[in-house]
């Protein structure tokens, strides 16, 4: 608006100024044809102060025109000076921002990458531990399987035996028992290398020796000897047979206890993951229901984890199955 009311003043300046042009030239006119007219020179005196009256108005117009123009441009040039000002704050500020929210994208990219790095390891080492963990679980399946077989054919041979006569009864039945000593032994064996190595290797807790095992198993008095130190007496080959079955279902009562000992003291001193591959062993050994089962399990899984709720477990009255807290 500024610039068009300028131009204006502008065309106005220029026509004032050539009709100014054009006023002079005819007072140079009339001046040259004063002589000319002298007999109307004072007809034209009248006129000429009129035109010199007109002149110095417009002079003065000119001036306050130009004062005009130079108070407009003043304020053009001040006007300009403050959006150059304006226009260079808004540039900085618009570099910063964009600085800031390069360093806000580029640190959001590393910690978005490094979570994922951090998700990929976790996912990584679990899926080793399960591999780990159904590896070692077939392993002990395998092995129960294998002792159970052994411990029917051994049972099995032992009835056939003990029906021949009450003296071959007496040398079975301790044949039987150094037999399941012997298996118990190779089981354990087994069973404890397979978790040892992967317990020191995690430094973990630390197990008793095969030798410490054979040092109790022979400090346990067997009940085949005592039962065939009592056949000897024995008149009735249908009395040894009975004696004889007696004798080894304590020696199988035994087996069972033993192991049952050793895999209670694995489940109790093993860490947690490694406990988990304990409990469906330890729930058929100690006969537990699917309730059970599932309880011990999800109560060792939520001592482990950060997350998971606490299972429903009994603390008062009949049913409780935990200690009350200590206040």
């Amino acid at each position: 608006m500024l610039k068009t009311e300028l131009e204006e003043k502008r065309r106005i300046l220029k026509d004032m100024e050539e009709d100014l042009l054009i006023k002079e030239k005819l007072l140079s006119d009339l001046e040259r044809s004063n002589k000319e007219l002298k007999i109307s020179i004072d007809k034209l005196h009248s006129t000429n102060k009129e035109f010199e009256k007109q002149e110095l108005n417009t002079r003065q117009e000119i001036i306050l025109l130009q004062q005009r123009l130079e108070s407009v441009a003043l304020q053009n040039d001040v006007i300009v000076e403050e959006l150059n000002e304006k226009l260079a704050s808004y540039e900085l500020e618009c570099s910063r921002l964009k600085e800031e929210v390069k360093s806000i994208e580029d640190g959001v990219t590393v910690r978005m990458n490094k979570q994922v790095e951090e998700v990929n390891e976790q996912l990584k080492e679990k899926i080793k531990v399960i591999k780990k963990q159904e590896q070692k679980l077939l392993d002990l399946k395998k092995m129960l399987h294998r002792e159970m077989t052994t411990n029917n054919a051994t049972t099995t041979t032992t009835t056939n035996n003990a029906t021949t006569s009450a003296a071959t009864t007496t040398t079975t039945s301790s044949n039987i028992n150094n037999n399941i000593s012997t298996n118990l032994n190779v089981a354990i064996h087994k069973n404890h290398n397979i978790y040892s190595n992967n317990y020191d290797n995690n430094n973990s807790v630390e197990y008793s020796t095969d030798s410490d095992y054979d040092q109790n198993y022979r400090t346990i008095p067997t009940a085949a000897a005592t039962t065939s130190s009592s056949k000897k007496n024995s008149k009735n080959v249908k009395n040894n047979n009975n004696d004889n079955n007696s004798a080894n279902g304590i020696v199988q009562d035994d087996l069972n206890f033993k192991y049952l000992k050793h895999v209670l003291l694995k489940f109790l001193l093993s860490r947690e993951h490694e406990a988990l591959q304990l409990i469906k062993v330890l729930s058929t050994l100690l006969r537990f229901d699917c309730n059970e089962e599932e309880l011990l399990r999800e109560t060792l899984k939520w001592k482990t984890s950060w997350f998971r709720s606490r299972p429903n477990i009994p603390e008062k009255g009949q049913t409780a199955i935990v200690l009350p807290a200590s206040t």
